[in-house]
């Protein structure tokens, strides 16, 4: 396995996953939401993931709701997920959308409103605090979005009926996993 940073950290290779969890843990995180899709559930990739975050010690709490082009109510039924079961980060396990979906769940759990208010077009990173995000950490099993790297999420809101971007700085995952036999 070998680290870099970009400035996101990156985990490349066997091990990543474990290295990861590892560091959440150490990071102070104690209970974690894992965002997924259904697919990758049914794969089986979820529960390799669970089982890494468990076995490095932490609880884990399962979203899987995520959309293709995840929508506002994905992000609120996340975020009430979040609430609910005491959590104090989020794992990003999937394509754009649900590393997206994470990031967004971080904002909505920790903020009030509707997500069109935090429209990066309309300067709605002003909004968002970023001392209030909880620590979001991305495993991609797809290559090309760069989600997570990026400091923003892609998220259908209501009031547009279109995807919006939803920006802030404290949105990049800390820690990104690249093992290859996710992908």
């Amino acid at each position: 396995m070998q680290q870099f940073n970009f400035p996101t950290t990156i985990y490349f290779g066997d091990g990543a996953v474990k290295a990861c969890a590892k560091s959440i843990k150490e990071n102070g995180a104690k209970k974690v939401l894992l965002v997924t899709d259904a697919t990758l559930i049914n794969l089986g990739t979820a529960r390799l993931i669970e089982n890494a975050l468990i076995a490095a010690g932490l609880e884990v709490a399962l979203f899987a709701d995520t959309h293709p082009n995840p929508t506002e109510v994905d992000v609120e039924q996340g975020a009430k997920h979040y609430i609910q079961h005491h959590c104090d980060a989020l794992v990003g396990l999937g394509g754009g959308s649900p590393i997206d979906t994470a990031k967004v769940i971080a904002i909505a759990a920790t903020h009030e409103g509707p997500l069109a208010q935090f429209d990066d077009v309309q300067g709605g990173d002003q909004l968002i605090n970023g001392s209030l995000l909880p620590p979001i950490y991305a495993i991609p099993t797809t290559a090309g979005t760069g989600s997570e790297v990026g400091r923003s999420g892609v998220i259908i809101t209501r009031e547009s009926n279109s995807k919006t971007i939803i920006f802030h700085p404290q949105l990049m995952p800390r820690i990104a996993v690249l093992e290859p036999r996710l992908t």
